[in-house]
């Protein structure tokens, strides 16, 4: 009987088996997604540009197969949507663009119109995310509030414009909601920048389910007091960004931030809050990463979190020394991603602090990123900073002595305008092999650029300008594969620029050397710099002709300045070909002949104190013999 009932067993699971796989094989082909979620998905489509083909994808019957689309694995439904551009603004590249950040630009999806309701057809969604695209300031649709299953809602700088719509509130299983906006929205590039509008938080009390939320870059200056209750009811709450968000005349800390005893993230920067750091921060002790930057505050005697792993106080006026508290923080770590990563990080820049670097900082023996620029620090550099540290920013201070003494770790060194003197030490690329940033300006440095900064091979950005510094230039600086910003503005070297230097650097994009006293021909090397964006060698005694071969290689230039200098003979035609170009100064050479024609449209051109011939070059219109 026993065996019978073993057989039936095995054959009622063979059934049920087959069963299931019958529902997803016909023919021993998988089935495809539901036909009317695959229809809402095209439909929403329809209601996008897109740029770069990114749902190239998106054909066939299987949606399940499509990019961005995911399905449950038994019933087939759409359960994610995930059509984040993979390319978030990029700040260094808005930067180097001159203002205009094309990869994020280009990956886009673009509205045109409002988001299809037959997105409603995708009733098993949990996952929903739309952000850093572009849907044209239109609202956020209010049939969002209907899909009851969503644990994740992240629409954060997504061009969205107009009320939150309070139908969110519906969402009672969200885990995370991100309505936020980033730096983009901040530069005024952006002509018209659409932006949300949130009048109450009222309907944030229904998201029992909520641990993250991000409101950073919404104005609630105008919410009412009582609509904060809400979110203080969130006392599981484990994330709160609530940065750039107008909150300066708000007594928000006193009636909701009591509450938030779970939280492990707080973030209020860019709040201009003032006073002292709330004491309701003390009891939250789970508190990991704590972010006040840019506010007013002028106490921070609070600060005695021993659980944090991140304290960023950058921009507020702290009037006084290193807070003592900030001893017993041995977990400090940076923020890179959402996620809390294994970097230890301190920042105090701008705070008005001032002080010596206190003994006890050889207590942080896993810090790694510290920040202290622009505050009014004094002494010597101690040897005794973190062992583990990667990047250190004491720029603007009043430090003083010589070069310090740093572990090989260092990737990031910035201590421009201060007061350090002598000279570079001669091994500092065999003591510091990692370093990508070098930024020593505005010291009272001498001696000589030593040549084994050329050991190190990471180097990005090396700046020496307004400094004592004499010799000759090492010419396998040109040898620096990753490099991308040289200047030794204002020093006292001299000699010639080999030919070969540059015969590598591809990645250079500004390079510096005016007001020194290098001489000779127009570095030939230069040719090889295809990206160079910045040439200046003014105030120099360079001479010879200005080469030809400009006008064919450095087609990126935007900015040439190689006035005070010797150069004689012609500007040539082939310069014409620098469509780039916004800025040429020749001034106080020995040029002449005619001004090439194309000059004239150019934004900014200075000739003056040369040997051309009647010419004004007041605005770009020219009185002079134009090469036609």
């Amino acid at each position: 009987m026993a065996f019978l009932k073993s057989i039936i067993l095995v054959f009622i699971v063979f059934c049920f088996i087959e069963t299931i796989q019958f529902g997803w094989n016909v023919d021993g082909a998988r089935l495809n997604c539901p036909q009317n979620e695959r229809n809402a998905l095209l439909s929403f489509k329809q209601g996008l540009i897109d740029q770069t083909n990114r749902l190239s994808s998106w054909v066939g019957q299987d949606c399940c197969k499509w990019k961005g689309v995911s399905c449950d694995n038994f019933t087939g439904h759409v359960v994610k949507l995930d059509l984040r551009n993979p390319f978030p603004f990029d700040l260094d590249s808005f930067y180097h663009s001159f203002g205009y950040d094309k990869t994020y630009s280009e990956a886009c999806l673009v509205a045109v119109g409002e988001v299809n309701s037959s997105l409603l057809e995708l009733k098993h969604l949990n996952y929903l995310d739309l952000s850093w695209n572009n849907f044209s300031g239109i609202a956020i649709p209010k049939f969002f509030g209907l899909f009851h299953e969503l644990t994740y809602l992240n629409l954060s700088s997504a061009l969205f414009g107009g009320n939150v719509p309070h139908h969110l509130g519906n969402l009672s299983t969200l885990h995370s909601l991100d309505l936020g906006t980033q730096n983009i929205f901040l530069f005024s590039y952006y002509d018209n920048i659409p932006s949300l509008v949130v009048n109450t938080l009222h309907w944030t009390s229904s998201l029992v389910s909520l641990k993250h939320l991000v409101m950073s870059g919404i104005d609630l200056s105008n919410i009412p007091l009582d609509s904060f209750q809400a979110v203080a009811l969130f006392s599981s709450l484990l994330e709160l960004h609530f940065s750039h968000c107008s909150l300066e005349n708000i007594p928000l800390f006193h009636s909701t931030l009591k509450n938030f005893t779970s939280l492990t993230i707080l973030d209020l920067s860019w709040n201009y809050l003032q006073g002292p750091i709330p004491s309701a921060i003390r009891n939250m002790t789970s508190l990991k990463v704590l972010q006040l930057s840019d506010n007013l505050f002028n106490n921070s005697s609070v600060l005695d979190l021993t659980s944090l792993h991140i304290l960023d106080l950058s921009y507020n006026n702290f009037q006084g020394p290193i807070p003592s508290a900030i001893r017993n923080m041995t977990l400090l770590k940076n923020q890179l991603s959402g996620e809390i990563p294994n970097w230890y990080y301190l920042n105090m820049s701008n705070s008005n602090i001032s002080d010596s670097i206190p003994n006890w900082f050889e207590n942080l023996t896993f810090l790694e990123y510290l920040d202290l620029s622009g505050n009014q620090m004094y002494g010597k550099v101690p040897n005794f900073i973190s062992p583990n540290i990667v990047e250190l920013y004491l720029s603007s201070n009043r430090f003083e002595g010589s070069f310090p003494q740093f572990h090989s770790s260092l990737r990031y060194l910035d201590l421009s305008d201060n007061i350090i003197s002598g000279s570079i030490p001669t091994d500092i690329g065999y003591r510091l092999p990692n370093l990508e940033l070098l930024l020593l300006s505005n010291n009272s440095i001498n001696g000589t650029i030593p040549s084994s900064l050329c050991k190190m091979l990471s180097l990005r950005y090396l700046d020496f300008s307004k400094n004592h510094l004499s010799g000759v230039l090492p010419n396998c600086l040109g040898d620096l594969q990753r490099v991308e910003v040289i200047d030794l503005t204002s020093n006292n070297l001299s000699g010639t620029i080999q030919r070969s230097f540059c015969h590598q650097s591809e990645y250079l994009t500004s390079l510096h050397l005016s007001k020194n006293n290098f001489q000779g021909e127009f570095p030939s090397g230069l040719q090889n710099c295809t990206s160079l964006s910045i040439l200046d060698v003014s105030d120099n005694k360079f001479s010879g002709e200005i080469p030809t071969w400009i006008g064919q290689n450095l087609y990126s230039l935007r900015i040439m300045k190689l006035s005070s200098n010797k150069y004689n003979g012609s500007l040539s035609p082939k310069l014409c070909h620098l469509n780039q170009l916004q800025v040429l100064d020749v001034a106080g050479n020995n040029l002449s002949g005619n001004i090439p024609h194309c000059f004239g449209n150019f934004n900014h051109m200075l000739f003056n104190q040369t040997n051309f011939s009647r010419f004004s070059s007041e605005g770009g219109n020219y009185q002079d013999k134009l090469s036609q």
